[in-house]
């Protein structure tokens, strides 16, 4: 449970679609649960992949295979990587 979280946008249920195989269910449940806001006093952000993906790919080697799913209050982006093994 976040406690503090404040929604700003409900996830689409196509996003959620779009995303269920590419994410942990883990953040699915969180989206489908809380939606897009921040918690911890405005320090993270639940974030709209979409919406970063474009500075992701030009600012981060790995860009290309990071689906950028957090951002803190810094502007640092928190990405799920899929390992293949």
């Amino acid at each position: 449970m976040i406690a503090d979280f404040v929604k700003n946008e409900s996830v689409s249920d196509e996003l959620v679609r779009e995303y269920e195989k590419k994410l942990p269910l883990e953040i699915i449940e969180l989206w489908k649960k809380y939606g897009f806001g921040s918690f911890y006093n405005g320090y993270l952000k639940v974030i709209k992949p979409q919406m970063y993906i474009n500075v992701l790919e030009r600012s981060y080697f790995q860009g290309n295979v990071s689906i950028p799913v957090f951002a803190t209050a810094f502007g640092d982006l928190i990405t799920w990587e899929k390992i293949n093994s």
